[in-house]
Order: C-alpha cells, then sequence, then structure tokens
C-alpha cells in the first residue's frame, strides 16, 4: 500500500505536469524543481552536485530537451518515486544532429509537501 493517497500513476502525473512546465517555462521551470542536494549525470560529463552546476545546466539545456516518459513507480511510503523514458535533443555543434537518449529521475516529497527531483541521468543511446 502506498503513503497517503498516493498511487503509481501520481508519479507520472507529478512528472507530465513538470514537463508541461518545462516546455512552458525553460530552464526556470527545471532549476525550480531541483532539490538542494540534487545530482544530475550527463553521458562524457562530470556529475554535476552543487546548486551552481545544477543551475548552469538547465540554463544550457533550457526546453531544448524534449522528453517522453515510458514507466514509473513509486515506494511504498508515498514520499520517492521515479520515472524513466526517452529524451532526444538537437545539437548544433555536429551539423544539427538529432541526438536520441534515455533517461532516469528520482523524484523525492521534500517538507511532505513539493515533489523535488533529486536525481537525473541522461545517457546518450
Amino acid at each position: 500500500m502506498l503513503g497517503q493517497g498516493m498511487t503509481i500513476d501520481s508519479i507520472m502525473d507529478i512528472e507530465n505536469a513538470f514537463l508541461v512546465s518545462l516546455q512552458k517555462g525553460g530552464s526556470k521551470a527545471h532549476i525550480q524543481m531541483f532539490s538542494r542536494d540534487a545530482r544530475l549525470y550527463r553521458a562524457g560529463k562530470i556529475p554535476v552536485t552543487i546548486p551552481s552546476g545544477t543551475r548552469a545546466v538547465a540554463e544550457r539545456e533550457g526546453s531544448t530537451f524534449r522528453y517522453s516518459p515510458v514507466q514509473g513507480g513509486m515506494a511504498s511510503s508515498g514520499d520517492l518515486g521515479y520515472v524513466y523514458g526517452t529524451a532526444s535533443w538537437t545539437e548544433s555543434r555536429e551539423g544539427n544532429n538529432e541526438v536520441h537518449a534515455n533517461y532516469a529521475r528520482i523524484w523525492k516529497k521534500e517538507d511532505g509537501v513539493h515533489w523535488k527531483i533529486v536525481l537525473e541521468v541522461v545517457s546518450k543511446k
């Protein structure tokens, strides 16, 4: 049984709401959803683990990333969840090539109310 009213679909609803805000608000929406303890991993890059570093990654990527969630799950406590799926973006430095990747995102309910991203991994296919 999941924590207070949470269902498996709840984490997908959280993810989808985030993706809508990401398309509308770009990097600002991404930055607002990071936990202060967030960790970002990108293929071929040094992991980012400090608030100023996560901000820089979000600002660089902006709303150019397109995410398509595939599946997710929730801890029985209802305060931790994960989503994974595919992502794509265009890299202009490589001749405007479309890049395809997989992603995983872990969400944590902080302060008992707000969902924040604590881990985000993007790996090119």
